[in-house]
């Protein structure tokens, strides 16, 4: 679930909100491998330490309006920065170690992502 709302959040800040489509689940297949959500070709993988910058940067920017975001900061000016620096050192400190990162890119750049931690961290 956590997954599915991460990319959710990523790909509605990206202008490419997701449509109710009668019949089909407002989610996404968020499976690894290729697909097509929206008519966008998208594609999943494991996150490399290369995609940890811009990945945390789509995270800042999807949860900028997240209440717990606008709790932990409530400077809008400095909210997206800030918010990438708090998922930069998550990724880096725990994610990348510990748990399992995915990224979901289109042919250009990162528009999503989720990050796993197992229960002890």
């Amino acid at each position: 679930m956590i997954r599915r709302y991460i990319f959710w959040r990523s790909n509605q800040v990206c202008g490419e909100r997701l449509r109710r489509v009668p019949g089909r689940r407002p989610w996404p297949d968020a499976t690894l491998g290729s697909t097509a959500m929206a008519g966008i070709p998208i594609s999943a993988r494991t996150a490399r330490k290369a995609d940890v910058r811009e990945l945390a940067r789509v995270l800042g920017r999807a949860f900028f309006d997240d209440p717990p975001t606008v709790w932990m900061l409530p400077d809008e000016r400095s909210r997206e920065r800030r918010a990438a620096g708090v998922f930069r050192a998550i990724l880096r400190s725990h994610a990348m170690r510990y748990g399992g990162v995915d990224v979901v890119s289109d042919r250009a750049a990162i528009v999503g992502g989720a990050i796993w931690l197992p229960p002890v961290h």
